[in-house]
């Protein structure tokens, strides 16, 4: 294993029960946190999946509620567009309701007031969205197992990549290519975009044409550093990308933080492999139901939406912000 020294890793905000109160630090209360997006400011937007609400931090984890909506249920997917429009997915449907894995919205945010409005309904589950070069926006559906392109201005969704609702692997080009529940995406600076493959255990390529290639793993689930196409990842679920061109990796099954660096070479940044919600040194800390996960530009600092990681009964005691601090 590859392990970058320096590491720490520390509770940004949350703690162990559920709840849905403001503040700072450990005050303040998620329940079930899955993702994060940093604003050009660094503030982070966190979807708090099980309160069905979009919530807030600063820099220094204080914490506010900014979406808090009675049809806004179960967020997850989020995204800034190109011209900074804040959007995000909901599993639920546009009424609050649940009625099956392909009736998810997308919603528009109001950053001043946070109400949100549909501009994508029966949308399915985009754990994924990346805003490509051209103001669109790609999106990842678990569910339907493919790739679809998103107008942000009409709402319109266009298969791009992948057979739907067929789950399988197969490299290739629009609906010959085949993913096994994708999730997180980032853009390139060629254009090019990586997905998070959950259940096969890669990271896959995406042109804006579709052609879909394997870009790290060998598909066998692991934890193995070194070369990206030799490299093994157990379930990643998110990737963020810094301004030099490194890939991190939410490595779910492995309960630790990735980084495919842009020289190719892939390292392990931090987490033991052991699930929990230590923090500590790089090597010491665990992380428990980690999926979310967002970069600063300059690489220094990574933010982990630890929550439950899907379980229910009993509520596990993780709900929590984890800042990673890197040399």
């Amino acid at each position: 294993m590859h392990r970058v020294a320096g590491v720490t890793v520390t509770t940004l905000a949350g703690g162990a029960n559920p709840g849905t109160s403001n503040g700072t630090g450990t005050a303040a209360k998620f329940s079930n946190p899955v993702n994060i997006l940093l604003d050009e400011t660094g503030e982070l937007v966190i979807a708090d999946y099980d309160s069905d609400r979009l919530r807030i931090s600063t820099a220094t984890g204080t914490v506010t509620t900014l979406t808090n909506q009675g049809d806004f249920k179960h967020p997850f997917g989020l995204i800034w567009s190109g011209d900074g429009k804040l959007f995000a997915q909901t599993d639920y449907n546009e009424t609050g309701q649940s009625a099956g894995p392909a009736a998810g919205v997308i919603w528009q945010i109001n950053l001043s007031t946070g109400a949100a409005t549909a501009k994508a309904v029966g949308a399915g589950r985009p754990r994924g969205m990346t805003t490509l070069s051209n103001g669109q926006i790609m999106v990842s559906d678990i569910e339907r197992h493919d790739i679809r392109i998103l107008n942000p201005t009409s709402g319109e969704l266009t298969s791009v990549a992948g057979a739907s609702g067929c789950r399988g692997f197969a490299d290739g080009s629009g609906g010959q290519a085949k993913f096994d529940a994708p999730y997180g995406m980032v853009t390139l600076s060629n254009g090019d975009v990586l997905v998070a493959d959950l259940m096969n255990h890669r990271i896959r390529k995406v042109t804006a044409d579709g052609k879909v290639s394997t870009y790290a793993g060998d598909g066998t689930p692991g934890l193995i550093d070194g070369a990206r196409e030799n490299a093994r990842f157990d379930q990643p679920k998110d990737l963020a990308l810094d301004a030099a061109g490194n890939v991190y990796v939410s490595d779910t099954g492995n309960h630790v933080i990735r980084v495919i660096r842009a020289s190719g070479e892939v390292e392990t940044v931090a987490g033991s492999g052991a699930s929990g919600f230590d923090d500590g040194d790089g090597d010491e800390a665990s992380f428990y139901g980690q999926e979310g996960i967002d970069v600063t530009p300059n690489g220094k600092v990574l933010y982990v939406a630890d929550g439950t990681g899907g379980e229910i009964e009993p509520v596990p005691p993780y709900h929590r912000v984890r800042k990673v601090s890197m040399p």
